[in-house]
């Protein structure tokens, strides 16, 4: 049974984690290039990414409810329903990026109002107008990608990734070294335009693929508010988790760019490592979303825990295997980024202290996760979204600023006052999944 548990887990989470890693590849190759035109330019990308990463990923998290309720309608062997999921879900994706749009084209007064450093606010400029105009084509992608996952073909999105991987790396030198555009300007073009190729690819594969019927053109007419609010009132509470927590992150590194471009820099190279780690916990935890759905669907709670165990273990296997990874090799880390010789020790001593802050935080952000993830295939976003919010801005942001900035005690305290609340919330969302089971298991 263990071994059917983790291969049924490892169906979705492995093709997912490559999907995901594949993206963050192109984020670390962007920032290693950003790098080479110097420390002014990666600590403005810092910032800068960091918003379009809350932004983008509120958005895309937002289409989860695709994925959960289309799969549970496959479950259930409802065909009808998977492809009103399915055309409802694309256009909810085209409602989303809307707002997303105007918020990045004010990204520069934010990050004004958040007191940043105008000479880095300045360098940004750009990046934040191109990322606005990737919004649309970026949600369409990733609604096209939960509906891939719902038919259980989540493979199809990883063999896109990797398509897009090389020329977006390609994009992002030729924009970069060979056309002269500042270099945060030419990673926001080489996004556009990477996405775009990306949407043409999927919608040609299209007719040929199994989703081809739920996503036929004759079915675009079966617009359905009823169905996208219903869309909204599941993916929305993961959005607002999303926003909530990658928006106490955002918040916490511009805390960091108050305490100078050193702390700054640390904290983006080890924030490039541990991206590596979420992208698989996301992917293990949605397998676990997606798995838990099918099961509620046909009310069997009883291997609920076992999945949900299983993608813990996975978790923390992989976090560990990064850690060491990190420790064993941050020289050479360290030399990719390009770090200026003059600042090299300082950076380096830093960023060694944060990565180890940073992997108890994702050890908590993993077992977080999956109960969250296990409690929205069973038809409950709202509670976990509820936990892990208030105690990230209740518990992790005041104590990272007190500890921080306020008393002023530097980086590493407020990286642990950060942490603080992913230790709050791990423990509360903990105690409230097994209540939650327990009771489902006694209404059956």
């Amino acid at each position: 049974m263990k071994n059917t548990i983790i291969k049924e887990v490892l169906h979705y989470a492995i093709p997912l984690s490559i999907t995901n890693l594949l993206g963050v590849l192109a984020g670390i190759i962007s920032t290693i290039f950003i790098a080479q035109t110097g420390d002014n330019s990666l600590a403005a990308f810092a910032i800068a990414n960091t918003t379009l990463m809350t932004i983008s990923a509120f958005c895309s998290a937002c289409l989860y409810g695709i994925s959960i309720l289309a799969s549970r309608a496959r479950a259930s062997k409802d065909v009808t329903k998977v492809a009103n999921y399915s055309i409802n879900g694309v256009y909810f994706a085209l409602m989303m990026s809307v707002p997303a749009m105007f918020i990045l084209m004010s990204g520069t007064y934010i990050l004004k109002l958040l007191n940043q450093d105008l000479s880095l606010i300045a360098i940004s400029t750009k990046f934040f107008w191109y990322s606005a105009l990737s919004m649309p084509i970026i949600m369409l992608n990733s609604a096209l990608g939960q509906i891939f996952i719902a038919v259980g073909k989540p493979k199809i999105t990883t063999i896109i990734t990797a398509i897009r991987l090389p020329i977006i790396i390609g994009l992002n030198y030729y924009f970069i070294f060979i056309a002269n555009n500042s270099g945060l300007d030419g990673i926001a073009k080489a996004q556009l335009y990477s996405q775009l190729l990306c949407l043409i690819l999927v919608v040609t594969y299209i007719p040929f693929s199994h989703v081809a019927e739920i996503v036929a053109v004759r079915n675009f007419i079966n617009y359905d508010f009823a169905i996208i609010k219903k869309l909204f009132n599941i993916g929305i509470h993961i959005g607002v988790q999303f926003l909530g927590e990658l928006g106490a992150i955002s918040l916490a590194t511009y805390m960091m760019g108050t305490l100078g471009i050193i702390p700054l820099i640390s904290a983006q190279i080890v924030g490039q490592v541990s991206m590596i780690v979420v992208m698989v916990i996301l992917a293990i935890s949605q397998a676990v979303t997606i798995k838990v759905s099918q099961l509620h669907a046909t009310t069997d709670y009883a291997l609920v825990n076992s999945y949900s165990r299983c993608a813990i273990w996975l978790n923390t296997f992989v976090i560990l295997v990064v850690g060491l990874i990190f420790f064993s090799f941050n020289r050479l880390i360290f030399s990719i980024f390009n770090i200026d010789s003059a600042n090299y020790e300082q950076i380096s001593q830093l960023s060694n202290k944060l990565m180890l802050i940073s992997l108890v935080i994702l050890i908590l952000d993993g077992i977080k996760n999956v109960y969250c993830n296990s409690l929205r295939g069973l038809g409950n976003s709202k509670k976990p979204m509820t936990l892990g919010v208030i105690s990230i801005w209740t518990v992790g942001i005041p104590l990272a600023y007190l500890l921080g900035i306020f008393f002023n005690l530097g980086p590493c305290f407020l990286r642990i006052g950060f942490t603080c609340g992913y230790l709050v919330s791990a423990i509360t969302i903990y105690y409230y999944y097994h209540r939650y089971v327990l009771k489902l298991q006694s209404q059956n």
